[in-house]
């Protein structure tokens, strides 16, 4: 639910929106949970060199 409330933040808060404004507020804080939930469900890690050249490989064959 909270990336559909950011959708909708995002059409209304820009860069000039006041950092006082409780929409922008409210966007940020969405945001940066939305950005922990990510980072402990669905971790990044770098890819080796082998792992990244058997993916160019594949992408060239398709």
């Amino acid at each position: 639910m909270s990336n559909l409330r950011l959708d909708e933040l995002i059409d209304i808060v820009n860069d000039n929106t006041p950092t006082n404004e409780p929409l922008l507020q409210e966007f940020l804080e969405i945001s940066d949970l939305i950005e922990k939930y990510e980072v402990l469900h669905f971790p990044l890690s770098l890819s080796t060199i082998q792992e990244m050249i058997e993916l160019r490989i594949y992408v060239m064959v398709l």
